[in-house]
């Protein structure tokens, strides 16, 4: 029988057990009555060999895991009577360590969320974000829109170079009038971030120009609030800043970038003057995702020497202008790790100094204990058996469980029956 047959059936493992022992011991009176010996004789013989039944049968119950988890169960319920007799020292205990590991939870959660998870973009490590800098101040700031092009044509270690730039929008149709967060992006922004739109299309080169059709893609927010969710809003016409919309796409109800934004435009369709003036910066950051084998030291290097060929060709809008190259993930979450690092180290120290006082807790509680440990070592309990006794208990106070009922009540009468002696037998 497997031992967690044996745990869960331990009334009938009890008599399969008591009734192979009767068996072979019968087995030996026989087989010394066959050799000659009286009956009273061949019993007291075979009882001194076997050593008495009961004996056997506690060798035979410590054999195998089902033994083990009974006497673990024994020690939580025993662990479990010991704090409800004083649930002043659990309740220390466990608030103590609850507010260490609740102020270690929620520190890694933000650090986990931070630092840690990836960008919800496909393989966001290989995305980086680009902006000009000054060599001497370190500063940075974002592209002119022909610096923009420039970039994008002559960068060789990125599969896309796309750009972005803010721009709030005011909708007077349809529904009621309300302002909008939109971004102006370039035909390939959503490809190079590797989303696709649950409806419709991205943009196309021909959209992504001066004079090119108005197309807008919209949030899924947006979606659900003007257009119900109904797959027929692709095609129908949103009217920002007094210009007809045509939607192209929605984009789903997990996509982000920079904050909650409804609409996105075509970057090329933005106001000619910036198109054309070179030394106008208006926001532009650019996103792009490396090639395969093209390290971020190496598109750095690269970039540096684009810049600084536009220099040459254009000293009065970009002279002493450098280029930026960070991942995507250093861009956004900037310099906050290092005081997200201090902070976890500081609720590290709370859970220590928390594990400490109810180390101490434990170790008073057991000095009290001594007379306890006395008796059940009488009894026959080894050390192992002690120490793994405190062990439960110890780990008792880590999780806050409700204990059942049934359980407590049947306890407080054995508790109440034995009294404190009846307790620690139990336990032997």
């Amino acid at each position: 029988m497997r031992w967690y047959q044996r745990l869960f059936r331990r009334a009938r493992t009890e008599r399969r057990i008591d009734a192979e022992l009767r068996f072979h011991l019968e087995q030996q009176i026989a087989d010394y009555i066959v050799g000659g010996l009286a009956p009273e004789e061949a019993r007291r013989r075979t009882r001194l060999e076997f050593g008495g039944l009961d004996q056997v049968k506690e060798e035979c119950r410590d054999v195998g895991a089902a033994r083990l988890i009974e006497t673990l169960l024994q020690d939580v319920h025993y662990g479990l009577r010991q704090f409800r007799r004083n649930p002043g020292f659990a309740a220390v205990a466990v608030i103590t360590l609850a507010l260490g590991i609740g102020a270690n939870t929620a520190i890694f959660s933000v650090i986990d969320a931070v630092l840690l998870a990836p960008l919800p973009y496909t393989r966001s490590d290989r995305l980086v974000m680009m902006l000009q800098s000054n060599p001497f101040t370190k500063s940075l700031w974002s592209f002119s829109y022909p610096d923009f092009l420039d970039w994008q044509r002559a960068a060789r270690s990125f599969q896309h170079v796309e750009g972005a730039l803010s721009h709030d929008f005011n909708l007077t149709s349809p529904g009621v009038p309300a302002h909008l967060d939109g971004m102006e992006v370039s035909a390939g922004f959503f490809s190079s971030l590797g989303v696709r739109p649950v409806l419709g299309r991205y943009f196309t080169q021909e959209e992504d120009r001066p004079g090119g059709a108005p197309a807008v893609i919209i949030s899924h927010r947006l979606f659900t609030d003007r257009f119900g969710g109904r797959p027929d809003a692709v095609g129908n016409v949103l009217t920002l800043d007094g210009v007809d919309y045509t939607v192209i796409g929605v984009l789903p109800a997990t996509f982000h970038f920079g904050g909650q934004t409804d609409v996105y435009t075509p970057l090329g369709q933005v106001d000619r003057a910036i198109l054309s003036d070179r030394s106008v910066h208006p926001g532009i950051v650019a996103i792009a995702r490396l090639k395969p084998g093209v390290s971020l030291a190496q598109a750095q290097a690269e970039m540096s020497a684009i810049q600084r060929r536009l220099d040459r060709i254009y000293p009065h809008a970009d002279r002493d202008e450098g280029a930026s190259v960070r991942t995507l993930k250093q861009a956004i979450i900037g310099n906050v790790s290092g005081t997200l690092l201090m902070l976890f180290g500081a609720v590290g120290l709370v859970l220590l100094i928390a594990c400490v006082n109810v180390a101490n807790l434990l170790l008073v509680r057991s000095a009290m204990r001594a007379r306890e440990f006395a008796i059940r070592s009488a009894l026959g309990a080894s050390r192992a058996r002690i120490f793994r006794q405190l062990v439960a208990e110890s780990v008792l106070l880590s999780p806050c469980r409700r204990y059942h009922r049934a359980t407590n009540r049947r306890m407080g009468t054995e508790a109440r029956a034995g009294g404190r002696g009846g307790n620690i037998a139990s336990q032997r």
